[in-house]
């Protein structure tokens, strides 16, 4: 379907001014029929691959640099207060220094305190019902939008890279208002930030928590390319990574978790959360991203029936429970000073 419409476009472009001066030639009384249709045919031959693999997705790496919040979003009215929590609207920077919208909500400082992060084109409203539920169980939580989404300011998306300092600033945040230690957590796009700020935190969390999070840049582009669109990596994935890369002023190769943890030291506990039906972030993606991770103290969970970033809207109380259980077996482990990586599917 992509190939066909953009054939058609392109033949549009080229056959409908041929046409037309093919018409007036006819009636100013030129022979150049002939001249024309060889013009149009090879024209075609060079703009179609053009067009297909070089101007749509450098096009498509502009349009989602500048985009944000998905209108059915935006047009939601929903705040914790309709889950029964008590909040507080907040504004914060960035590490980079660009301002963040959020709600806060304070719970016991003595348990830990979760900072969330939603998907790409969502915003704090996609993780506001699951925050208000681990709030209910004791929790600190802040909910807040990443740059160009929801309240927040208008830098570029970078699908994760960038956003990290969004995560850094959501941790500075909360220390400010609380000395709890502090899970990350973060949905696909904020999943991938969160796991790219760890390095960069000034003490390490308790715990992360990435549902359907990504492994790099180029993987998951790739991936898309090949599931959405139905073309080859090359040249079309290659040329969107290297225009969201010069847009978002980054190097892609710096974008590959397994090469972020690779260089990094003591790694927190993390627990990975897909979705058994997810085509975007398939079985061997999280499979990949948990054998990357350089820590034993490691879980990945599948929900079952569920697409991409929908485990929570599957079996919320198991998502629920998988969370606290595992920060219980990381308060075991502190006591103990035992653990393993387990693997879990359903």
């Amino acid at each position: 379907m992509f190939f066909l419409m953009t054939g058609a476009l392109v033949g549009a472009l080229i056959v409908i001014p041929a046409g037309l001066t093919w018409l007036i030639s006819r009636l100013v009384g030129r022979r150049w029929g002939r001249p024309i249709v060889r013009f149009s045919l090879y024209s075609f031959l060079v703009a179609y691959p053009a067009v297909t693999f070089l101007l749509i997705p450098f096009l498509f790496a502009q349009l989602i640099s500048g985009a944000g919040t998905r209108p059915q979003d935006v047009r939601l009215k929903l705040d914790p207060g309709k889950f029964g929590c008590r909040f507080e609207e907040e504004v914060f920077s960035s590490r980079d220094g660009i301002d963040l919208g959020g709600w806060w909500m304070e719970g016991d400082p003595q348990k830990t305190a979760f900072v969330i992060a939603h998907g790409l084109f969502r915003d704090r409203k996609e993780v506001t019902e699951r925050g208000c539920q681990l709030h209910q169980l004791g929790h600190s939580v802040l909910v807040y939008d990443l740059r160009r989404h929801g309240k927040s300011g208008r830098g570029p998306i970078t699908m994760g890279y960038q956003e990290r300092f969004d995560v850094l600033g959501a941790v500075e945040f909360v220390l400010r208002r609380q000395s709890s230690p502090l899970a990350l957590m973060g949905i696909s796009m904020g999943a991938a930030a969160s796991l790219m700020a760890v390095p960069e935190m000034d003490d390490a969390p308790r715990a992360i928590i990435a549902d359907s999070s990504f492994t790099s840049l180029r993987d998951t582009v790739r991936e898309h390319t090949r599931l959405f669109v139905g073309v080859p990596g090359f040249p079309f994935a290659d040329v969107f990574v290297w225009n969201l890369a010069r847009l978002g002023g980054f190097s892609a190769d710096a974008f590959d978790l397994p090469r972020v943890f690779t260089e990094s030291g003591n790694w927190p506990p993390t627990l990975l959360i897909y979705g058994s039906e997810d085509e975007r972030m398939p079985a061997e993606t999280a499979r990949s991203l948990f054998e990357a991770l350089p820590t034993p103290r490691k879980k990945l969970v599948f929900f079952a029936k569920a697409h991409h970033g929908d485990a929570w809207e599957a079996d919320p109380d198991r998502y629920l429970s998988t969370i606290t259980s595992f920060l219980q077996e990381l308060g075991e482990t502190a006591v103990k000073a035992s653990s393993g990586a387990t693997g879990t599917n359903e």
